[in-house]
């Protein structure tokens, strides 16, 4: 029985890291032009979804409620790429292309 654990496990760890790069590949995407109008944004966009394929055991999916559109928003541990600051837990909203928290 320890066995099929060990399996159901993997599975959930499985399906939480592909939930995981869908977002963080739609971040990064013409999807999220909007969300991205200059440079600076996209660095940081970049960054976020980088830093969520980098460490997805730290990105918990429907962390809470959106305080703004009511959707569900992600929790993450956001390192920047250049390592200038400490990580820092932020939240973003897949649905307003808002991140709280940097």
């Amino acid at each position: 029985m320890e066995k099929y654990n060990d399996y159901y496990d993997a599975l959930e760890i499985v399906k939480h890291n592909q939930a995981v790069k869908v977002v963080a590949s739609s971040i990064i995407s013409d999807k999220w032009e909007d969300a991205w109008s200059n440079d600076v944004e996209f660095e940081i966009w970049y960054d976020i979804s980088l830093s969520m394929l980098s460490h997805p055991e730290c990105v918990r999916l429907g962390a809470d409620s959106c305080p703004m559109c009511g959707h569900n928003r992600i929790q993450l541990h956001y390192i920047p790429l250049d390592k200038s600051s400490i990580g820092q837990n932020i939240r973003i909203c897949t649905n307003c292309k808002k991140y709280l928290g940097i």
